[in-house]
């Protein structure tokens, strides 16, 4: 904190530079510090602008080209958008199409005591089968229950139920 003759102090020599600057301002030569200007026109400005690289356009070519810009971002937005869903339509027949393609193989030991149903959980697991009912409506309208054999079986889900279900019986 500044004693009371710091704070007199400081404030004289405040109140002294801004006389001295006033005094500069008001009663200095202008004329040597300030360069003159003349009256330009505006021809003569636009020849300089465009002399040093610069484009010059009127209002209404700028509202204009704003106009325009704006309509191709737009229409850039949309595409991109197009794009987007056409890209998501394709990947989503990809992933079908993958689906479709891929098989899945299972080896299955068959030992004693199992049943189709045991069999049929598995195959729907393991994608061989897409529907264990579909598989046990096949053994009973066949009338196969009773004809299971034991032993080591590989299947693959190009397969169908009944060669499935042959392999199995015979």
């Amino acid at each position: 904190m500044l004693s009371r003759n710091g704070l007199r102090g400081t404030a004289a020599g405040v109140f002294l530079t801004t006389t001295v600057f006033a005094g500069a301002f008001y009663f200095g030569d202008n004329e040597s510090t300030a360069e003159t200007f003349e009256d330009v026109t505006e021809e003569e400005a636009l020849e300089v602008l465009e002399s040093s690289g610069f484009v010059i356009k009127t209002l209404e070519e700028h509202n204009e080209l704003v106009e325009s810009e704006a309509s191709l971002e737009a229409r850039v937005r949309e595409l991109e958008e197009l794009k987007a869903d056409a890209g998501n339509e394709e990947a989503a027949d990809e992933e079908e199409t993958v689906v479709q393609d891929m098989v899945y193989q299972t080896a299955l030991v068959v030992t004693s005591g199992m049943t189709f149903g045991d069999i049929a959980g598995i195959l729907e697991r393991t994608g061989i089968i897409d529907d264990r009912s579909e598989f046990n409506d096949y053994i009973s309208n066949n009338n196969l229950e009773m004809a299971l054999r034991q032993g080591e079986f590989i299947f693959d889900s190009s397969m169908t139920i009944p060669s499935i279900v042959s392999e199995l019986t015979s």
